[in-house]
């Protein structure tokens, strides 16, 4: 399946880019980095758990 730190590094730059994508989607004029930095961080724990599941699964 690869090095573990490439699937990081993918799971990282997965939730950089979905919350990037999920905050400017919103429309929201105020507060926009709490709600990226929330966005990016969740994005990347759901990554993560995915790419956890599949090493169990593998």
């Amino acid at each position: 399946m690869g090095s573990v730190g490439f699937w990081i590094a993918y799971c990282i730059g997965f939730g950089v880019l979905g919350g990037g994508l999920y905050t400017y989607m919103s429309g929201r004029k105020t507060k926009r980095w709490s709600l990226f930095l929330r966005s990016a961080l969740i994005y990347t724990a759901f990554a993560l758990a995915f790419v956890w599941l599949l090493y169990k699964v593998a």
